[in-house]
């Protein structure tokens, strides 16, 4: 699945490599584009891109919501046993589907990238505002939803159908906090997570608006730590067991 927001340079071009990478593979597979509200051509070319090949489909919202509301409608409309999603920028590159599969196979319920863990490459890497932002915003965001996570906002995760399912029916968030808010779910289903490292490269010509980003995740944070100690992420064995169906 890959959540897009103005990517009208980047969409062909992500889809092309996604669908080489899942032909590779072998393995019967969907391509979901997820239009947030795009004011340029790219739902168009994902649209022109699900007329010819019935592989790929497209999802449109009326307007831009975030990306959490992106891969939140993503997610919810995948038919495979597994999904993952990633990027338009293909910050991680489609490569980290095939290391991951053998996690979600093997008992993982959610396989997230890291470009913290051993043997993660970084291409490239982000400014140093940004970076020490990252580092900020990451210690703030392990406290509330995993101590365990190593990196929260790297833009590749995967997921089994049922972990899936009952993460993203229940998350809230709109914007980029909500890597942190589907950790805290996944955590309070029990639901078994591994990190791989990944091969990432930063894109300088990313739509994130890095001031107001910040901000408002670290209001998000604010919302998942309230939320959390009032117990609205408490799920019931019933739930966790549904979560954890194999």
């Amino acid at each position: 699945m890959i959540p897009a927001f103005n990517e009208e340079q980047r969409i062909d071009a992500a889809v092309r490599a996604v669908m080489s990478k899942l032909e590779e593979i072998g393995e019967e597979f969907e391509i979901i584009c997820v239009d947030d509200g795009s004011r340029d051509t790219t739902a168009d070319r994902a649209a022109r891109w699900a007329a010819r090949d019935p592989r790929v489909r497209l999802v449109r919202l009326p307007e831009n919501a975030g990306k959490g509301a992106a891969v939140r409608e993503g997610i919810l409309a995948a038919r495979g046993d597994v999904v993952f999603f990633l990027d338009a920028d293909l910050s991680t590159p489609p490569a980290a589907i095939e290391d991951a599969l053998p996690h979600l196979k093997d008992g993982a319920d959610v396989v997230i990238g890291s470009r913290n863990r051993e043997g993660a490459r970084v291409d490239r890497p982000q400014g140093a505002v940004r970076r020490s932002l990252g580092r900020g915003f990451l210690v703030l965001a392990r406290a509330v939803a995993d101590p365990k996570a190593t990196d929260l906002t790297c833009g590749f995760k995967g997921f089994r159908r049922p972990a899936a399912e009952a993460i993203f029916k229940r998350t809230t968030l709109p914007g980029w906090a909500f890597d942190a808010e589907t950790a805290l779910i996944a955590r309070r289903l029990g639901l078994v997570r591994r990190e791989i490292p990944v091969h990432w490269r930063n894109d300088p010509d990313s739509r994130v608006r890095v001031a107001g980003a910040i901000a408002q995740s670290l209001l998000d944070l604010m919302r998942l730590a309230w939320r959390d100690a009032r117990g609205f992420y408490r799920a019931s064995q019933e739930e966790r067991d549904a979560a954890q169906q194999r």
